[in-house]
């Protein structure tokens, strides 16, 4: 009877230990299809904001570490508000 239980338990870890390598796995997949998903998304706004704000209309864009895009009104006299700026920052960053 002991040797029977020993052989249960153990069967009983071997199969807790394949369901947590198992659920790992699927894990790791939805991380990675996020991380592609958000990827195409950044660059998805990058080509939008690039093909919006071209050099022709006199707005430039910058894109900082943050993936955040920064428009810049070129036209516009210097004296911009610094809430204006953080209002189209947080703005879209929003879509990001």
């Amino acid at each position: 009877m002991c040797p029977d239980l020993i052989r249960e338990f153990e069967d009983l870890e071997r199969l807790k230990k394949k369901q947590r390598a198992k659920k790992l796995e699927q894990q790791a997949e939805l991380a990675r299809r996020k991380k592609l998903e958000a990827e195409q998304r950044d660059r998805s706004v990058k080509d939008f904001f690039a093909s919006r704000f071209s050099q022709d209309s006199g707005v430039g864009h910058i894109f900082d570490s943050n993936n955040v895009c920064e428009v810049i009104d070129m036209c516009s006299s210097g004296s911009s508000s610094s809430e204006e700026y953080f209002s189209v920052r947080f703005l879209i960053s929003g879509l990001l």
